[in-house]
């Protein structure tokens, strides 16, 4: 139960959620006296970690707060612990950089000043030239996403201060729990000094999943390439749907939901900010009345709303109906590019939206005293090293442009100059200019690899499920690591198609993974967050079209063409496959970009995880009861839940393969056509043998069949190369070169 002291708290902070910012300052003194804890510090080094400690007042919902009390209370609770110590790190190395940067400063000269301005006036003047006002771009933010899907689901958690995550890292917080300083991406034991009565809840994401998927179903009839950006939040252009919206009937422009109380002639605006969550049945939701649809009675027409032409009309429908569908609210930002929009979306949080006209005098007005750190891709360091620099607006940025292009690389100095102007990027593109898509999660201390190997799977599934939700393909996976210093890896592989299964993603981000296994032996591998990430991405339907003219080109089926691999046979097809060069040589036609020597290959061939540990100096016994990193071996299977194995002819070596997976015929043709390669450097290794001298006694010994040895030193110093590779580890029989 909430405290009576944190009850009083609540109701005074309560009316936040209502819109209002009268008497704020009032409340967070009394808040701030409520939570009187520790004192103040005179030691410098301790304020300096609170530079980047500091509560961020920027996100929705912690304006106002007393943030040297919050400060205080982080400090003292974060003291002592590695959290500290990463950010004591941190705070050096930031440190260390403004001064590099004040000291190339005051090696500028005032000519050198004058000739950056003209440069980046130039740059302006082109700049302007190319603004575009004629898009309308929204970027639309879920509420504390993941926090109301909790108290939907959960009524008793309304009215608490409670926060998504766990003692480590907590992923959001509802706008209560904000009122004393909780947020996101702060450790779950600073919180709850801050907070004694949050309430932790696990994360669920298959339940944020499936609610960002019914709000993206909305967005789509708005803008078909729309682009999400996460979870809770996307980009799309209303410019096309505002061209048709002109011709759309009042019964097209009119949504009904039989759980709301609605009145037929009200402020659109105000209704929405009403609904009450619990009023609304997500089963049902909101409805579009069409020509079949009569509303008869005036019960019935209260329940119905219709939304007029303009595009901050079109943004507040978009926004009744995903209340209406999911039982949750959303805020807008509109604007003529896709930076301002996104500071927008915070304007009017929570459960609102705000608008800025289309026009250069009102973008100006908005960005001259708009905080450098609302702009998106301004962190807690580039803050500072601007700060030191007295630059806290926008406005700032365009008065010391010189100094910016001096001082920062060209990228980063145009886009300083460019946020200044108040421009951004006008296009909103699903995925032509998408990079790459990745997940990952901060969880407690992991080091066993039997956990480490789970928690990278759980990851894997996600990822190959958003890769195929947005029909993507990727040729780069990536791991990303966080271990318990707080020290970050990234290490990547490449693969020679493009892939989204959960068994491929897997097999190349678990090698990843085993790499960095055996890099920290005999200490384990002790991480706090994982991620993974794909890139170099395609289509998917391109893919898959380039795939079925191959699977034309190549299958060659028996007489019975269409015969299905089943039954009985199917064991016999098993032992085909198990044995076949293709699954053993899993490590080499994966085509990793790892740096593996020869025989390390060798030795990687036909193991299960736990037998690679053990002969890795057994870094863990665990392993044993972790899936198989090698999803070679589980084609068979694969093919009994397909039901067939289709017949493929290798162009090359002329031999029949038997497989019910395209990839994986693929790997052998690959392998076959570097043979020629192969053969080439096998013989240039036997040109470099017979080139060492053989004295008399040697020839008559190898003559007479004894082994000298010279010879077996000779034959110890082939085991790396790719000749005993291929001779000693079943990969094939190549016919001599001789």
């Amino acid at each position: 139960m909430f405290s009576d002291v944190a009850e009083n708290v609540a109701k005074r902070s309560h009316i936040l959620g209502s819109g209002e910012n009268k008497d704020v300052s009032k409340i967070d003194v009394e808040n701030s006296r409520i939570m009187n804890q520790g004192t103040g510090t005179d030691n410098k080094n301790e304020m300096a970690v609170m530079s980047r400690m500091a509560l961020n007042t920027n996100k929705a919902g912690m304006e106002g707060l007393d943030k040297g009390r919050i400060n205080q209370i982080i400090l003292e609770a974060s003291k002592g612990s590695r959290f500290y110590e990463n950010e004591q790190k941190k705070e050096s190395e930031t440190d260390q950089r403004v001064a590099t940067m004040k000291q190339q400063l005051d090696l500028i000269t005032e000519k050198d000043k004058q000739k950056a301005v003209q440069v980046m006036d130039a740059l302006a003047q082109q700049l302007e030239v190319a603004r575009d006002l004629s898009r309308t771009i929204v970027h639309l933010d879920m509420d504390a996403f993941y926090a109301a899907v909790e108290m939907r689901d959960n009524p008793s958690l309304n009215n608490k201060p409670m926060a998504v995550g766990s003692m480590s890292m907590l992923c959001t917080s509802n706008y209560l729990a904000r009122r004393f300083g909780v947020r996101a991406a702060m450790p779950g034991f600073i919180a709850k000094k801050l907070c004694p009565d949050l309430i932790l809840i696990p994360t669920n994401f298959d339940k944020y999943r499936e609610a960002s998927k019914q709000v993206r179903e909305i967005l789509k009839e708005y803008d078909p390439n729309f682009c999400p950006m996460s979870l809770d939040e996307a980009y799309f252009d209303l410019t096309e749907h505002l061209v048709k919206r002109k011709s759309l009937t009042d019964k097209q422009r009119t949504f009904y939901n039989p759980y709301h109380c609605a009145k037929t002639k009200c402020d659109i605006k105000d209704e929405v900010k009403g609904m009450n969550h619990r009023d609304v049945n997500s089963s049902k939701g909101v409805e579009r009345l069409d020509d079949e649809r009569n509303v008869e009675g005036e019960e019935d027409i209260s329940k119905c709303v219709t939304f007029g032409f303009t595009d901050e009309d079109a943004v507040n429908e978009i926004r009744f109906r995903i209340q209406a569908k999911t039982q949750l609210t959303a805020s807008a930002g509109i604007a003529p590019n896709t930076m301002l929009a996104k500071v927008c979306s915070d304007k009017n949080k929570p459960n609102g939206q705000y608008k800025i006209q289309p026009t250069r005098e009102a973008v100006m007005d908005f960005v001259r005293t708009l905080p450098i750190r609302k702009v998106g891709g301004i962190g807690k360091v580039t803050e500072k090293m601007l700060k030191s620099l007295n630059i806290e607006t926008c406005s700032d940025m365009f008065v010391h442009r010189g100094i910016l292009h001096l001082l920062f690389s060209e990228i980063s100095s145009h886009h300083f100059l460019q946020t200044s102007l108040g421009l951004g990027s006008t296009r909103v593109e699903r995925s032509s200019e998408r990079k790459s898509i990745s997940v990952e999660r901060t969880f407690r201390e992991l080091s066993t690899p039997s956990d480490l190997y789970l928690k990278l799977n759980e990851l894997c599934q996600s990822l190959s499920k958003d890769l195929k939700e947005e029909e993507i393909m990727g040729k780069t996976v990536s791991i990303k690591l966080k271990n318990d210093k707080f020290q970050v890896k990234t290490r990547s592989s490449s693969v020679s198609h493009a892939i989204d299964s959960l068994e491929a993603i897997y097999a190349s981000a678990s090698e990843l993974l085993r790499l960095e296994i055996i890099a920290c032996h005999p200490d384990p591998l002790k991480l706090r967050l994982m991620g993974v990430r794909m890139s170099s991405l395609i289509s998917a339907n391109v893919v898959h079209s380039k795939q079925g003219t191959l699977m034309n080109f190549f299958q060659k089926p028996k007489t019975t063409s269409s015969k299905l691999v089943n039954g009985p046979e199917m064991h016999d097809h098993k032992e085909t496959l198990k044995s076949s060069n293709i699954t053993n040589s899993n490590d080499m036609s994966n085509n990793m970009t790892l740096n593996y020597n020869m025989s390390n290959i060798a030795q990687d061939k036909n193991r299960t995880m736990s037998e690679e540990v053990t002969e890795s100096h057994e870094i863990n016994n665990h392993l044993s009861d972790i899936p198989h990193t090698r999803y070679m071996d589980s084609i068979p299977e694969a093919a009994t839940i397909e039901g067939r194995l289709f017949e493929f002819v290798c162009p090359i070596c002329n031999n029949v393969q038997m497989h019910n997976d395209l990839n994986e015929f693929n790997k052998h043709v690959d392998l076959c056509l570097n043979d020629k390669e192969i053969k080439s450097i096998l013989s240039e290794q036997d040109q470099e043998v017979n080139k060492q001298p053989i004295s008399p006694v040697q020839s008559s010994k190898r003559n007479c069949g004894s082994e000298t040895s010279s010879a077996k030193r000779r034959k110890n110093d082939d085991k790396g190369t790719i000749k005993y590779f291929f001779q000693n580890n079943n990969y094939g029989t190549f016919p001599s070169h001789k």
